[in-house]
């Protein structure tokens, strides 16, 4: 948390979200399931109209990753090498919704209208989670085009994570066990997953500068199998539709 805090604090400064309102463009069908139905739909990463979206913020991490630790000697490198070239089908379910910034914008309408009439629905952004129940899976993160600010956040990641690392190796910590026996370990088991549940939310927030006219912001969710089993919970439920 004492990472993660300050990194995503910099994501939003960089994005500069000062928007009050997020527009979520559809069709008319679309705007009648999701009166009827009550809900919003996620895509699947994979099947986004730009299906190399989230391999650009991974290749982006690797390339920074790889720079960083040449000349820092991070602590951590081989782990950060690791998350980067981690097989697709070991990775955690990625599935995103898109928002924009922009009430009124040509290329949204093209994407989303369907060829006919379209919908823009307008979202006060401070109630929006709150109105969803603050689900603890999804969080609404703003997308970086810049190259440079999408390399500074992946730098910044990768610099805090091997500080708070090299201290926590040399931090010991003593916990007294139910037999009064003490169990003592350095704090860096959970490194890796911590490293990796980040690492896709910042990929899902890298998107070319080419989109840059979308000014997007995204629900992104997240689901680790092994988190799922580990609290015998269902996996989200899968729906299809014509696209």
């Amino acid at each position: 948390w004492v990472v993660r805090q300050p990194v995503q604090s910099e994501l939003f400064r960089l994005s500069k979200p000062n928007h009050s309102t997020i527009y979520h463009y559809t069709s008319l069908d679309g705007l009648k399931g999701i009166i009827e139905s009550q809900d919003f739909w996620l895509t699947e990463s994979d099947f986004l109209n730009d299906a190399t979206e989230i391999e650009h913020g991974i290749d982006l991490a690797r390339q920074v990753f790889r720079s960083f630790s040449q000349e820092n000697k991070s602590p951590i490198a081989d782990i950060l090498e690791g998350l980067t070239i981690e097989d697709r089908n070991s990775r955690p379910r990625i599935n995103i919704a898109c928002f924009s910034s922009a009430r009124d914008n040509l290329s949204q309408w093209r994407a989303y209208s369907g060829g006919a009439i379209g919908v823009s629905l307008g979202f006060a952004q401070k109630d929006f989670l709150p109105q969803l129940g603050y689900p603890s899976e999804c969080q609404l993160v703003p997308v970086l085009y810049s190259e440079d600010h999408k390399r500074a956040l992946w730098d910044m990641f990768a610099r805090f994570f091997s500080e708070a690392y090299t201290k926590d190796s040399t931090r010991k910590i003593s916990v007294t066990q139910q037999d009064q026996s003490i169990r003592e370990f350095y704090p860096v088991s959970g490194y890796e997953s911590s490293l990796n549940g980040m690492l896709y939310q910042l990929a899902a927030s890298c998107k070319h500068s080419a989109f840059e006219d979308e000014r997007e912001i995204r629900l992104f969710y997240t689901e680790h199998s092994e988190i799922v089993e580990k609290f015998g919970k269902n996996p989200a439920k899968t729906r299809f539709r014509q696209t």
